[in-house]
């Protein structure tokens, strides 16, 4: 079902795997905080608030 897919997906290209060097399967770029200040953290829940997706926005 959709509960299935959406941890499969965060499996894949979200979740730290330690036999990987704490990369995902699907590599994606690092999170680097701008130096300037500009921009806040933000949190996007997975499966319920179960996982969490971490980001930058610009601030506005």
């Amino acid at each position: 079902g959709k509960k299935l897919e959406e941890f499969i997906h965060f499996y894949n290209h979200h979740r730290t795997h330690l036999a990987l060097n704490k990369d995902s399967p699907v590599s994606s770029p690092v999170l680097i905080r701008p130096s300037d200040g500009s921009a806040k953290l933000v949190s996007t829940p997975v499966l319920g608030g179960l996982y969490h997706i971490y980001s930058y926005e610009d601030a506005a």
